[in-house]
């Protein structure tokens, strides 16, 4: 079963000036909604740097990752176990010597 495909001829310009009015009015539309993304990024960033960089001495990267644990923790796909499980994991792979028990570790200080 072959089917010939043929293309289609020419376009038209159809009501043209409707057409380019159209097209300008949505690249207008998105510089102004990319321009005040841009606008929010610079807010976030100076946030970033003034109060978790500044403020509370925290580095940039740590304070991200709370935060999507914080979301993970939020959702409702149970996500928050799975991502401490990976982590807990993650942690033991790498021998890196530190307990994500919180309970375990609270006993150890208290021990201490």
């Amino acid at each position: 079963m072959s089917e010939e495909f043929e293309e289609d001829g020419p376009r038209e310009l159809i009501n043209s000036g409707a057409r380019r009015d159209c097209f300008l009015s949505a690249m207008n539309e998105i510089d102004d909604l990319e321009g005040e993304i841009a606008e929010r990024r610079e807010k976030i960033k100076k946030i970033r740097h003034t109060k978790i960089k500044g403020e509370l001495g925290m580095p940039i990267g740590e304070f991200n990752l709370l935060r999507k644990l914080k979301a993970r923790q939020a959702s409702e796909d149970g996500g928050f176990n799975s991502t401490i499980d990976a982590l807990k994991e993650g942690f033991q792979i790498l021998d890196l010597g530190v307990t994500l028990d919180w309970v375990e570790a609270m006993k150890q200080a208290e021990a201490a």
